[in-house]
This record gives structure tokens, sequence and C-alpha cells, in this order.
């Protein structure tokens, strides 16, 4: 793998730790550029799941998720952009 590839993964938690979700950055030294890339890949994820979630919280069902929502889809049955 290239040294400046940034690798960003879900950290799988038991169900009764499931509130919490992590991302783990493993980023090259001296990578500072990659790393703030993936943290604003990263931010903006959660702002557009947050939006969405809000939405379906309050009766929209229609509501598309960011990619990479997993739970939501497979428990729920809400729709996922691909």
């Amino acid at each position: 793998m290239p040294a400046d590839t940034v690798l960003m993964r879900s950290l799988w938690m038991p169900w009764h730790m499931s509130w919490w979700i992590g991302v783990v950055f493993a980023v090259g030294r001296g990578q500072r550029k990659a790393f703030s890339e993936a943290v604003t890949m990263l931010r903006a994820f959660r702002r557009a799941y947050r939006d969405a979630f809000e939405q379906w919280r309050s009766g929209v069902r229609s509501v598309v998720f960011p990619q990479g929502t997993w739970c939501m889809c497979r428990v729920h049955g809400a729709v996922a952009q691909t």
C-alpha cells in the first residue's frame, strides 16, 4: 500500500456498546494533507447522517442516508445512496 494512503475503517463494537461508533485513521508521517482530507470526509458523512436521521425520526421514511450506512438499511429498511 502506498505510504500516502489514508486508511479508514469502522470499529466493530459489541451490541451493548453499539451507541459508540469509531473510526480509526492510519496516516503516514508527514501526511497532514491526507489526514485533513480524511477528517473532512468523516465530518461530511456525520453531518449527512445526522440530517437524514433527524428526518427519519420526524417520520420521513423516504429520506436517503449517506453511502456507508449499514444498520439503518439492514435493520430498519432505510434507503442509502449507492
